[in-house]
């Protein structure tokens, strides 16, 4: 539904104005919490019914919605020709990005309690190490 009305609004426009409405629809933009390949999920449902399709603009609208820096920079630096050149590059970000998220869920579980910061008012837990109980000292 968002999509055609994308598309209407596209299929007769000048590169200019069809990175203008993509750009400003809130439907292209990355959520804050939205993993990149999900964004990009949904940024290709978006364009598949828009017929002559610039590729400068989609460049110009997926660097716009996307919030991962680093693929923004590698679009800036070579833009794809295609579209499927455009999703293989993005679908590399991707597997980094998942990549990231697994090593740093490993990493919080690992870390020792007493590396972690501690929350201002929560209690300790009581630490009866070193402290002899009444049956340990008779």
């Amino acid at each position: 539904m968002m999509g055609r009305k994308i598309a209407e609004a596209m299929s007769n426009k000048s590169s200019r104005q069809q990175s203008m409405v993509l750009e400003e629809d809130p439907f292209s933009l990355e959520g804050k919490d939205e993993l990149l390949k999900d964004f990009i999920a949904r940024f290709n449902r978006a364009t598949l019914g828009i017929k002559e399709l610039q590729m400068s603009t989609v460049v110009t609208a997926m660097m716009s919605g996307t919030r991962n820096r680093h693929f923004k920079m590698s679009l800036s630096k070579n833009p794809p020709n295609t579209m499927h050149e455009l999703l293989r590059r993005g679908e590399k970000y991707v597997d980094a990005e998942e990549a990231y998220l697994i090593t740093k869920s490993m990493k919080d579980r690992s870390e020792p309690e007493s590396n972690k910061r501690k929350i201002p008012g929560e209690l300790e837990p009581q630490n009866n190490r070193g402290k002899l109980t009444q049956d340990e000292t008779r």
